[in-house]
């Protein structure tokens, strides 16, 4: 879902609960607005070869580095550089991104 996306449905969320009278529901939807908004204003990081996004989006780049790692996404991936980090083979990159999209085939 696109920043944009989450926003337009954090205002439903919230116009909905001012309609209900039921308390449980009506905080299931404050809830889920809330999180929609904290979605749309938080980093994300994703995987990219040339112009092609491979994951889905991650809080930081070290959890995607984790998730990359624990997938198998890249079989020529290196075990580490001289301060333990993993290294990217050439093409690859992290990007922080504005726009949240779902990843594409190879």
């Amino acid at each position: 879902m696109s920043k944009e996306s989450l926003e337009e449905q954090a205002n439903p969320a919230d116009n909905i609960a001012d309609q209900i009278v039921d308390e449980v529901l009506q905080e299931t939807l404050r809830d889920a607005a809330r999180e929609y908004r904290q979605k749309a204003k938080a980093p994300a990081y994703a995987l990219f070869k040339g112009h092609t996004q491979l994951t889905d989006t991650c809080p930081s780049e070290k959890e995607l580095m984790k998730t990359v790692s624990s997938e198998g996404r890249i079989a020529e991936l290196k075990a580490s550089d001289k301060n333990g980090s993993q290294v990217l083979p050439e093409g690859y990159r992290i990007e922080q991104v504005k726009q949240i999209y779902d990843p594409q085939p190879d």
